[in-house]
């Protein structure tokens, strides 16, 4: 499944994109979420995300100095960006990003999957070419190796952060197709250490992310061929992903309870499901099976239902403001507040209050 990553420093705009874009159906997940773009940039590092929705003014590193920095770093990230400015510095910054899309504020739910669509076309167009080119019988420059090892780079960190194998070593196997092009005589060469070197960095970031202390040994020396260098490199993900999974807690012992007591007691802060499945350990995929199968919720609908119970309780009290009482249960947007309350209650929150302080 293919990685998207949220950088905005307004919760309710991040808050909004996860609830507007239609995941599943394009086969996208969210991976992670960032409040500027110096947060952004390490998570992208991170995750290697395959999609990137950017606002552009942040505090920090803003919108426009994170798309010049991606465009530089990571040619093949897709990125769209959002604003509550029609400024035309900033839709020029975002061309000349080559940004898919560029999208003002309030988000457009069919604006922002027509452009989450785009993102996957050109991602299957580039896998595609990349694909039906692997296989020609000449050397491939350096620099187009290097964008297809980048394409597959995403793909492969993925397929670690989801402790997937199959997908890993699938990935593996078209690095492998990618190498034999690049050096179909079986020679050495620059590029093969490269790869080799920064898939071994990669693996150990991961594994320092995860909390994982023993960390993966490189063979001493690097592997002189496309075959011996994946074959290496399988050796070491696979070894990653069982020592990862061995070190989280049990799946079935999951505590549900604890994970619902944390939600209580930070459901006004910008707690999202990526968040908690992070601070428990465990993926999010499993987290939201698990949450729904036990409390019959989910987990956004259970921090709403927190959330909102909260609003209803404090919008009886006379004398607090309405924006007040948003920010107070994690809606510092008022406009995003009143859809919420109303979509859970029927009500607008001046209707429900009207009915309980009369």
């Amino acid at each position: 499944m293919r990685t998207v990553l949220i950088i905005d420093d307004e919760p309710w705009a991040r808050e909004a994109v996860k609830a507007l874009g239609e995941w599943s159906r394009l086969g996208l997940t969210v991976a992670g979420e960032a409040e500027d773009g110096a947060q952004g940039l390490g998570l992208i590092e991170r995750l290697k995300p395959d999609i990137v929705v950017t606002d552009m003014r942040m505090p920090g590193v803003d919108g426009a100095k994170l798309l010049q920095a991606m465009h530089e770093r990571y040619p093949t990230l897709k990125m769209i960006v959002m604003s509550g400015y029609d400024d035309f510095a900033y839709l020029k910054q975002a061309i000349q990003s080559r940004a898919v899309e560029y999208m003002l504020k309030p988000i457009d739910p069919d604006e922002l999957n027509g452009a989450l669509e785009r993102c996957v076309r050109e991602l299957e167009e580039a896998e595609q070419t990349i694909s039906t080119s692997w296989r020609s019988p000449l050397a491939l420059p350096d620099a187009v190796m290097m964008e297809r090892y980048l394409l597959l780079r995403q793909r492969l960190f993925g397929s670690l952060f989801e402790l997937n194998k199959p997908g890993a070593l699938q990935a593996l196997d078209k690095l492998e197709e990618l190498l034999r092009a690049a050096y179909p005589d079986g020679a050495d060469g620059p590029m093969l250490r490269q790869i080799y070197a920064d898939g071994l960095r990669t693996l150990r970031e991961f594994m320092a992310e995860q909390r994982v202390e023993t960390p993966v040994e490189a063979s001493r020396g690097t592997p002189k061929t496309a075959e011996a260098v994946v074959r290496a490199l399988a050796a070491a993900y696979v070894e990653a992903i069982d020592r990862t999974e061995a070190s989280r807690p049990s799946k079935a012992k999951l505590a549900i309870a604890q994970v619902a007591r944390y939600i209580d007691e930070h459901y006004a802060d910008p707690i999202t499901l990526e968040s908690i499945a992070l601070r428990f350990y465990v993926s999010k995929e499993h987290l939201s099976r698990s949450f729904k199968s036990t409390t019959g919720e989910n987990v956004s609908d259970y921090i709403v239902r927190k959330r909102i119970e909260r609003a209803m309780e404090l919008l009886a009290v006379p004398g607090m403001a309405t924006k007040d009482v948003a920010r107070t249960v994690g809606y510092p947007e008022l406009a995003y507040f009143h859809r919420i309350f109303k979509k859970r209650t029927g009500k607008t929150p001046g209707e429900y209050r009207a009915e309980r302080c009369p």
